[in-house]
């Protein structure tokens, strides 16, 4: 299948105190149009500073990130801009909502940074809130919402623009088991739009429904233990 992303080599150092400390660390990664990617890991193990990597979030102290055949470093700041608004969907664990803003407006917001029309942006994310089952609630304001309906709300914002990649960054991190459980449904049912999603989690459970795992430690990929359809798959097998 045709490669969506290739990184090659990539590291991130941070200064601390007069010294390098090392983020990410030879980190060889390449995704095709979608698949679904589950990144898991304990806390400090590098997971969201490659999320936000890939995301063009950030950038590698040094290595390769090519993103649609073309070379992130290379690109403006203009089509980055372009990139993070059109191309990618991101879903936070923390909701990000506006609390001022009721759920259709939220969804809408960032389709009114890409210029949409009034009319075509507000069918867009009717129908985004209609695909993650709240059309029903699309008056209500972020308080008068539970947790999951809050992060349906966020997967309905990222998804609105018909993005071909979506971001999930720990999307059930502050959600109950049954909450957790419906909004993982809602992910998967994501891919099966043919959209590529990057998953990141702690959870192993959540990372299963994934077509692939892989197990990140001290801001390294542990190729060894990458998981494919259940297997394990050993560096050879990466690309």
């Amino acid at each position: 299948m045709k490669k969506l992303i290739i990184m090659k080599n990539i590291e991130k150092k941070y200064p601390c105190a007069g010294n390098q400390i090392k983020a990410l660390k030879n980190i060889n990664l390449s995704v095709e149009y979608g698949e679904f990617i589950a990144i898991v890991g304990t806390s400090g193990s590098g997971k969201t500073t490659l999320m936000n990597m890939i995301g063009c979030l950030d950038t590698p102290s040094s290595g390769e990130y090519i993103l649609e055949n073309e070379l992130v470093s290379e690109m403006s700041e203009a089509k980055l801009s372009k990139i993070r608004n059109k191309t990618i969907g991101f879903i936070f664990q923390g909701f990000n909502l506006i609390s001022s803003l009721d759920a259709l407006e939220n969804v809408e917001l960032p389709l009114i940074y890409r210029g949409i029309p009034k009319i075509k942006r507000r069918e867009l994310a009717k129908k985004a809130l209609e695909q993650v089952g709240l059309s029903q609630r699309h008056k209500h304001k972020p308080s008068q919402l539970s947790g999951g309906q809050q992060q349906k709300v966020a997967i309905a914002r990222a998804i609105a623009g018909n993005p071909r990649i979506i971001l999930a960054d720990e999307p059930t991190g502050n959600l109950d088991a049954s909450s957790s459980e419906t909004i993982l449904k809602v992910i998967c049912s994501l891919r099966d739009k043919s959209r590529t999603i990057i998953l990141i989690s702690h959870d192993n459970s959540i990372a299963e429904k994934a077509d692939r795992i892989m197990t990140m430690s001290d801001g390294m990929i542990d190729n060894s233990r990458q998981i494919i359809n259940n297997s394990f798959y050993g560096a050879d097998n990466f690309f």
